[in-house]
């Protein structure tokens, strides 16, 4: 009988028989231990001579910990050197860049060819030429008086339509002057006063309303270039007048008895004022009660002009005051007269319709053609 501790070897030199597990004696032979690393004398392990080159280049190069105060500033000064080192090096690709320059700006000019001739500067005209005047400069010598030259070249076609505009310009201004002189002649000979191409007008109102404070026409005078007085009549009010303002229009209740009907009125001044040129001093309040219009290239008005407002600092100067500045008369001490107040604004228009005319000629010139104001 088999006992049964020898079974499990049995079956094994069985198995190994029949080639199913290898030798025993291989499976029964204990691992091999490594073998310990030998140690120096001063307890460091050996190891192999490749090892040993590689760490001591690593120790050479490697930078050795501070330890002491001193030793940190040693490392903190070497590391602020680094920045200016980077500089210098820098500054030396600099300097070798622009050394090189040169040539290098001459190599590129061969590589691309000749440059293109640069585009000729047009000169800008000058005086006439800007304008397209194509005449040659003027004859001149010197120590020559130019009243002794004469120049028998003919003009460009430029400056012959400018010489025949400038003359239609005189003509029409020689006419306009003879026919004011004509004009003024006729009226001093006739016996009735004419009207004239300028003609002042000044209106007197009342009030109307709860208050009084609406304006409604009550007096209507014009006078001719002459400070002739060529109409001059009283309406009666459309409606109920609440405030007469004598002491300032002089107008009495018993005027507007005999006045003439507004629609009448408003029809005369109208075909008188047509065609013509009318002053006056804030002309649009008159406009504005006659219910009326007129072009404005033919209306002149004082209070608007902008010399006179300059004497008053920019201000809009009142007919008293204006009348004062300009003829030193004194009028309006009372009650106001309409033939006065349109005599006084003729006057202060003659002292300046000389620059006024021209001013409103040089406007009227520089007006867009399609512009009908």
């Amino acid at each position: 009988m088999i006992s049964g501790n020898l079974r499990p070897e049995m079956s094994k030199a069985k198995k190994r028989v029949e080639g199913e597990e290898p030798d025993i004696s291989k499976a029964l032979t204990p691992p091999k231990k490594p073998k310990p690393i030998s140690k120096n004398p001063t307890g460091q392990a050996k190891q192999s001579s490749a090892r040993r080159k590689l760490l001591a280049n690593v120790q050479e190069k490697a930078v050795p910990k501070p330890v002491t105060n001193e030793d940190i500033s040693s490392n903190w000064k070497s590391f602020l050197q680094i920045p200016y080192l980077i500089l210098y090096g820098l500054f030396g690709l600099i300097l070798s860049f622009l050394q090189e320059l040169p040539t290098i700006v001459v190599l590129a000019a061969k590589a691309a060819g000749p440059a293109p001739e640069p585009p000729a500067v047009r000169r800008r005209p000058r005086g006439l030429a800007k304008r397209g005047c194509s005449c040659p400069p003027p004859v001149w010598f010197d120590g020559v008086d130019p009243s002794l030259l004469r120049d028998d070249r003919p003009p460009c076609d430029f400056c012959q339509k400018q010489r025949q505009r400038e003359q239609k310009q005189r003509d029409k201004e020689q006419q306009r002057e003879q026919g004011e002189r004509d004009e003024a002649s006729q009226l001093a000979s006739a016996k009735t006063p004419l009207p004239s191409r300028y003609l002042a007008m000044d209106c007197e109102m009342v009030g109307v309303g709860q208050s009084g404070q609406e304006n409604m026409l009550a007096r209507v005078s014009i006078v001719n270039s002459l400070c002739q007085p060529v109409y001059d009549k009283f309406v009666k009010p459309m409606e109920k007048v609440t405030d007469y303002r004598t002491f300032v229009s002089g107008v009495r209740p018993k005027d507007l008895v005999k006045g003439e009907e507004f629609e009448v009125v408003q029809r005369e001044v109208a075909a008188l004022l047509k065609g013509r040129v009318l002053v006056g001093h804030a002309v649009y309040n008159d406009l504005k009660v006659l219910m009326l219009s007129h072009p404005k290239k033919h209306t002149r008005d004082t209070a608007s002009y902008k010399p006179f407002r300059k004497m008053f600092n920019g201000g809009i100067p009142s007919l008293k005051n204006l009348s004062m500045k300009v003829l030193a008369v004194d009028i309006q001490k009372g009650e106001h007269d309409s033939v006065q107040d349109a005599r006084a604004t003729m006057q202060i228009y003659q002292t300046h319709r000389r620059e006024w005319e021209a001013a409103v000629a040089e406007r009227q010139r520089r007006r867009p053609p399609g512009a009908t104001r």
